[in-house]
């Protein structure tokens, strides 16, 4: 009974989401009694298969479980395509918010995922992440939607891409010929099936550009369409996106560096990343600043490639020393004289209007504290052939005044890893962080990243990309299929997988048996020796079933033998569940096994999944006066149950239950365990002796 009088709760839960995603400064931590507490009812929506031209709209439900008011501070989308509406700033203990989000699919097609960032005052986790998924449904396909050309000059040669456009409907299609895109770009459309699948081969040509003599060039804009007309009425016109940008062979970056008034009288460091693209080595011989007593010190990153030049203002330079600019000389032919302006950022322009209270901060660092600079935080390894892995070096400059700790590398998925890092550098220093790249199991595009964490007070969170065209000498969309359908609504379901070679030489494609019993497949060749289309279906009559008697998921390959020898297998992955129509999320509710002494409340959501709309009837826990709370969000589908556990309640009443009750044939009653933090470590594993 000692542990009823606790005055202190551990939110273990927030504690090791924050310990999962890295996020700074997010460790065990104790929260304080009249602190709020954001539970969101789910953390991703799948919209499912969605057609590209209509928007999607979901509200993200939130409830704060703790003593004070919740401020959910900003609201950030990954990208444009999921734009937050008016969301609930300000959501008093007890109560629930909601956060719509919009998704726009128009220029998406396929299996697609977008995050949105939450940003709240939750002590406990500050850093909310909300996923929306879909699949996304398009009468015509183009893969890719855009063809990149960064050529590095003096080194540009012609480079063809091809981008193939499918029929996804049974009329057939006409295309005509492109019009628009860069003038240094030539076209060629070819009929793979006639009325069905079209290949647009784009060649990008350096002696079509303005004035190749010159090299760099952005006297035209880099960046156009291509648009293809065809017989659909409800899409006249595809778009295929072009990009071409000659780069320099020797950059400089930044190509400026601004000073801010009010950044003078103390010692000012910067970093400016010298970089050959081209494939001679180049060497630094000097560098230099036109301003009397700047320290400039140059290391060598990577031998003949990647310079680091670190600059040293002293604490009496002024900003009636600018501007001024530094001069970089090396031994490149062309490039014998960099010069980076040094300038004097101007100050924001006044506002008429009232000024508006800025948002809460926190304090100014220290002047002793670290500061991480990146030479970069985006890196493009080009066209990669898709078994060879790739690294590279991220650097980062500690600029500050006292030693930088790298607490932790990240990467978002498995395929980047983090190979070694400089964990301690010292002021003016400069280190490395490692990073791996494995694209076998991707086609086309693809960009990862990888979050950094350190004792910069200022910025404890760096995101880092790579990026890559992965070339494969056979492509597989999609390379995964997945079927999901709700119980008691399950039927026979039909998907379709394209196989399609990139390289001269014939393929030809053996099927090897299924490891999923669940699914049949048949492969259909479309274009001998080069195109294929694999139809997979999945048979309700043929899935498994548990001890129990429903369902259980089924995972497995879909292998598929080639005569090519750089891929002789094709592995497609599958994954078959039939979903519950009705469901509690979670499904446990953990209780910290020390509890504070007033009132804790925890949330739970029921859905209904199937077609028809369902009524809960009672909602109760059978234990220590616990007060269950309904409220019905989405009338017959999405109910919330706010379990309000009294300041009385002791770990001496668990372990108990939620006992819900629903007029569903089915679903009559969900159970859903309440048990401390503490006894759900100690239980054994499931089928443990």
């Amino acid at each position: 009974m000692g542990l009823c009088g606790s005055k202190e709760v551990m939110t273990l839960a927030g504690t090791l989401m924050a310990t999962v995603l890295g996020l700074p400064g997010q460790g065990p931590t104790t929260v304080k009694a009249d602190a709020p507490r954001a539970h969101f009812a789910e953390n991703t929506h799948d919209f499912g298969k969605v057609k590209n031209g209509e928007k999607q709209h979901h509200e993200f439900v939130v409830t704060n479980e703790g003593t004070a008011t919740l401020e959910i501070l900003e609201v950030k989308p990954g990208c444009g395509c999921t734009p937050a509406g008016a969301f609930d700033r300000h959501i008093p203990p007890g109560k629930t918010g909601k956060i719509p989000i919009e998704f726009n699919p128009i220029n998406f097609a396929g299996p697609i995922s977008k995050a949105i960032t939450v940003t709240c005052n939750d002590p406990a986790q500050g850093t909310q992440l909300l996923t929306v998924k879909a699949n996304v449904w398009r009468e015509v396909d183009v893969n890719p939607a855009q063809v990149h050309f960064l050529p590095i000059e003096g080194e540009a040669v012609a480079e063809t891409k091809v981008v193939r456009i499918v029929s996804n409907v049974e009329q057939p299609l006409t295309i005509e010929a492109p019009v628009g895109g860069h003038p240094a770009l030539k076209t060629e459309l070819k009929t793979v099936v006639a009325g069905k699948e079209y290949e647009l081969r784009v060649t990008f040509d350096p002696e079509l550009l303005p004035d190749p003599g010159k090299g760099p060039t952005q006297t035209l804009p880099p960046a156009g369409a291509l648009s293809l007309k065809t017989s659909f009425a409800t899409l006249p016109i595809v778009n295929v996106g072009t990009f071409v940008l000659v780069q320099a062979a020797v950059q400089a970056t930044p190509a400026q560096i601004g000073f801010v008034t009010d950044g003078f009288g103390k010692e000012i460091r910067h970093t400016v990343m010298v970089r050959s693209l081209g494939k001679p080595p180049i060497q630094i011989r000097d560098a230099a600043v036109n301003v009397p007593g700047v320290a400039v010190e140059t290391k060598e990153v990577t031998p003949g490639r990647l310079y680091q030049v670190n600059l040293v203002f002293p604490a009496r330079f002024s900003a009636a020393e600018l501007p001024a600019e530094l001069t970089v000389g090396t031994d490149h032919a062309k490039y014998p004289l960099l010069r980076v302006p040094l300038t004097l950022t101007p100050p924001a322009v006044a506002s008429t209007s009232p000024p508006t209270p800025p948002p809460a901060s926190p304090p100014q660092p220290p002047a002793d504290a670290p500061r991480a600079q990146f030479a970069e935080t985006s890196f493009d390894f080009g066209t990669l052939k898709g078994v060879e892995k790739q690294s590279h070096e991220f650097t980062v400059t500690n600029t500050g005044k006292a030693p930088l700790e790298i607490t932790d590398v990240k990467p978002d998925v498995g395929c980047s890893l983090a190979r070694a890092w400089d964990r301690h550098i010292e002021p003016g220093k400069t280190g490395t962080i490692a990073l791996e790249f494995t694209p076998v199991a991707f086609a086309g595009a693809v960009a990862r990243r990888v979050t950094v964490t350190c004792n910069d007070p200022v910025q404890r969170s760096h995101s880092l990309q790579l990026k890559a065209y992965v070339w494969r000498p056979i492509d597989v969309t999609p390379a995964f299929v997945h079927f999901m359908p709700l119980e008691g609504e399950v039927a026979v379901d039909t998907k379709k997988v394209r196989i399609v070679s990139n390289v001269d030489e014939p393929v030809i494609l053996k099927a090897a048996p299924l490891a999923n019993p669940a699914l049949k497949a048949e492969l259909t060749t479309i274009v001998a020796g080069k195109e294929y289309e694999l139809s997979v279906t999945f048979d309700p009559a043929l899935m498994p079933a548990s001890s129990s008697g429903s369902a259980s998921p089924v995972a497995g390959l879909l292998r598929l033998e080639t005569s090519n020898a750089s891929m002789p297998e094709i592995n497609i992955s599958t994954y078959v569940m039939i979903q519950p129509t009705v469901q509690a999320i979670p499904k446990q509710i953990d209780l910290p096994a020390a509890l504070i002494g007033k009132e804790l409340r925890q949330t739970i959501m029921l859905r209904n999944l199937g077609n028809t709309i369902i009524k809960v009837t009672e909602a109760a826990v059978a234990a220590g006066g616990v007060v269950v709370e309904t409220k019905e969000l989405t009338p017959g589908k999405v109910f919330q149950l706010t379990l309000v556990f009294p300041a009385t309640f002791c770990t001496a009443d668990m372990p108990t239950e939620l006992v819900v009750k629903t007029d569903h044939a089915k679903y009559p009653v969900l159970r859903v365990p309440v048990a401390s933090t503490q006894a759900a470590k100690a239980a054994p594993p499931a089928g443990s002796k």
